[in-house]
């Protein structure tokens, strides 16, 4: 699965930076992999939570913001109803910018404690 972001979308508070947080490549990843498991296994159910166990990510390049866009690609390297752990990586201009691997779960949400 992939999609696109794209960097004039930016607030303009943000890119005044230079380069675009590694912190924010790594959540749409997150969110990318989030949607995957669900198409891949089942939709959350309405106690169910989406919780990322771990994120090991490397990085080789930084984003420039004068880069047009990036291409987030996040494969299943293996889904059960409640586990995952997912291969993402990021590609500016077709050259990799980083990847790692992210463990997804679905957990049901315990009642709030009044």
């Amino acid at each position: 699965m992939s999609g696109v972001l794209f960097l004039d979308d930016i607030d303009k508070r943000i890119r005044g930076t230079g380069t675009f947080p590694n912190s924010f490549l790594i959540e749409a990843l997150a969110q990318l992999s989030v949607v995957l498991v669900q198409l891949e296994s089942k939709p959350l159910e309405d106690e169910e939570i989406p919780l990322l166990g771990s994120i090991n990510f490397s990085f080789k390049d930084c984003i420039k913001y004068k880069d047009e866009s990036i291409r987030l690609v996040v494969k299943p390297l293996k889904i059960t109803n409640t586990k995952s752990i997912i291969e993402g990586y990021a590609l500016v201009k077709g050259k990799l910018v980083c990847k790692g691997h992210l463990g997804v779960a679905k957990v049901k949400r315990e009642e709030e404690v009044r």
